[in-house]
């Protein structure tokens, strides 16, 4: 055991000039010979040039802007000199993409299935690259790639050895052109893949309990719908780790996200897809926050929604769920009193209670305290952009501020109701600078 932790206390190198701050040692050094000089002198130390010591002020440096151009150019040149790679005379050696991809057709078929397997499997990548399929379309990796179940590491490795395939063959053909960024061509695939599957989505969620004997078209368009869910939630996984992995285009990836709700109609029949696109936002909040505009835009559709509920609950009859009937004749015979001095608390309380709505509220809730909290200028009131969004501010279309909204259990509580009162606080000191109250409830 003494010897191994010695060999890994021994230093990488040898060392020459033996410990710091100890001058070096030689064997035939000057500072060892005893003359009459030496001794009677001591050892003089000399320096050796000129530039060590003295004043460029001197008349006799004679130092014009003429002489400093020309050193700096020479300095510019040796860089580019140095980093400059010398030609070893070889040609480049020329890159054919059919030694390692081979197309996917119908014929190939078996082979796909064997290959995919293999990549949803532990098989070594590098043995995987040797040959690989090359699909046609993009969107049909990301069918096979569901269908598969393969991991999110190694459907990125794909991604990026198709897009390795797709560059060399368009480096062939345009060889002085400007090459695609992959980058955004992956984006708009991957993006356009999962806009093609809302609009079954929306009918998957809106459908209300079919009768026992339904056709044989419904039949087969539930079928349709079930497989679009599938590719979301395979293909949102897949968008998160290349967007974490920097594959993707952020700004496009966080509009998307934001036109995936503005889209949306304040109607009965979107409430179910928000289940849907409300997980998605939350995943995505540490990079809302960092822009006010993002931000801004987000928070204005999350006070619009949830206006809409509470204005609208009543009205539509939305809490129709068993147990939201019962809790809310229990509040009826148990605290008229208080509902009659605070109606929007107990009606965000039949909201918590009804088994549909209840991850809508508190979703919702979540985004509007996360962006108090983390980009709280999002919320100040803008004088400017009239009739647009940027106009007043979005907790103008809310009754309540954030921190009385819903929130999940926490073990801390009353310590997050606080910080969300002292940035209400300091929202409305801002606001106040600019002669409105913001937050004026």
């Amino acid at each position: 055991m003494m010897s191994a932790h010695l060999y890994e206390k021994r230093p990488l190198k040898k060392p020459r000039i033996g410990p710091p701050d100890v001058y070096p040692q030689d064997p035939k050094q000057k500072e060892d010979e005893l003359n009459v000089t030496n001794v009677k002198h001591g050892f003089l130390q000399s320096t050796h040039l000129n530039d060590e010591f003295g004043s460029a002020r001197e008349k006799s440096h004679n130092i014009t802007a003429n002489r400093v151009g020309a050193y700096f150019n020479g300095i510019i040149a040796s860089k580019e000199k140095l980093n400059t790679l010398l030609d070893s005379g070889r040609k480049k050696q020329q890159i054919n993409p059919k030694d390692n991809f081979w197309p996917a057709t119908q014929r190939t078929k078996d082979t796909i299935k064997a290959w995919f397997k293999d990549l949803a499997g532990t098989k070594p990548l590098v043995i995987l690259s040797k040959k690989a399929p090359n699909f046609n379309k993009k969107e049909d990796i990301f069918t096979t790639l569901c269908e598969y179940q393969v991991p999110m590491m190694r459907a990125a490795w794909f991604i990026k050895l198709s897009s390795a395939y797709t560059v060399a063959v368009t480096e062939a053909k345009m060889k002085k052109r400007q090459l695609p960024d992959p980058t955004t061509e992956w984006t708009s695939t991957l993006l356009k893949f999962l806009k093609d599957q809302v609009p079954k989505l929306q009918e998957y969620y809106s459908q209300v309990e079919k009768p026992q004997n339904t056709p044989v078209s419904n039949q087969t368009n539930d079928a349709d719908q079930k497989i679009a869910l599938k590719y979301w939630q395979y293909c949102t996984q897949l968008l998160k780790y290349m967007y974490d992995e920097g594959l993707l285009d952020r700004q496009d990836v966080l509009n998307w996200i934001l036109e995936l709700l503005e889209k949306l109609r304040f109607q009965l029949c979107d409430d179910g897809i928000l289940k849907l696109f409300l997980p998605l936002t939350q995943q995505y909040m540490e990079e809302f926050v960092q822009s006010e505009l993002l931000s801004r835009r987000l928070a204005h559709y999350c006070c619009k929604k949830l206006s809409f509920m509470l204005n609208n609950v009543s009205d539509n009859n939305v809490l129709t769920s068993p147990q939201g009937d019962a809790n809310r004749h229990e509040i009826k015979d148990t605290d008229k009193d208080k509902k009659e001095t605070n109606p929007i608390q107990n009606t965000l309380m039949e909201y918590q209670n009804c088994h549909h709505h209840k991850d809508i509220i508190l979703q919702i809730s979540s985004v509007m305290q996360c962006i108090t909290l983390e980009c709280p200028t999002a919320l100040v009131w803008c004088g400017t952009g009239a009739g647009t969004l940027w106009h007043a501010s979005p907790l103008d279309l809310l009754q309540i501020p954030p921190s009385a909204l819903p929130m999940a259990t926490r073990s801390d509580t009353n310590l997050y109701k606080k910080q969300l009162m002292q940035m209400e606080h300091s929202v409305r000191g801002a606001q106040q600078e600019g002669g409105r109250s913001l937050v004026h409830r």
